[in-house]
């Protein structure tokens, strides 16, 4: 058995233990084709959607309300049309806006919209990260 130890700064030890086919294999070693098996017997029809989607709503919400700021939330309603159609958004609380964002981008009817409108942003972001063409972004 080859045994590596490795020590970081941070106090931190972990092993890396080559095993050879003739040795025992320990109760934590497991076999790829052990994986596959558990992963087929998978029941896909008593996979709760529902909860995965409450999920997925909750960390949107979250990542809306650690992530932006109140006119972010106003460009963000502003290209999905938002504003168009409700006038009095400008004097709505943050957790309002982002309610209303939810909302749209949940409807499966704008999922185009709203993958186009992230693909812009990161798009975005990746242009002010970029040490000469940030200085072309008015954002």
């Amino acid at each position: 058995m080859n045994i590596q130890n490795k020590n970081i700064e941070e106090n931190i030890t972990y092993y890396f233990s080559d095993k050879n086919n003739n040795e025992e294999n320990n109760e934590n070693s497991t076999d790829l084709s052990d994986l596959i098996n558990e992963f087929e017997k998978i029941d896909m029809n008593n996979f709760d959607i529902n909860t995965n989607k409450e999920d997925a709503i909750f960390s949107e919400i979250k990542n809306y309300e650690l992530n932006y700021n109140i006119k972010q939330l106003l460009i963000i309603c502003e290209y999905y049309g938002l504003t168009n159609e409700n006038k009095k958004i400008k004097t709505m609380k943050k957790n309002d806006i982002i309610f209303l964002i939810i909302m749209f981008e949940n409807d499966m009817k704008n999922t185009d919209l709203v993958i186009k409108r992230k693909e812009m942003w990161f798009y975005l972001e990746e242009l002010k990260l970029d040490k000469f063409m940030k200085k072309f972004v008015i954002w």
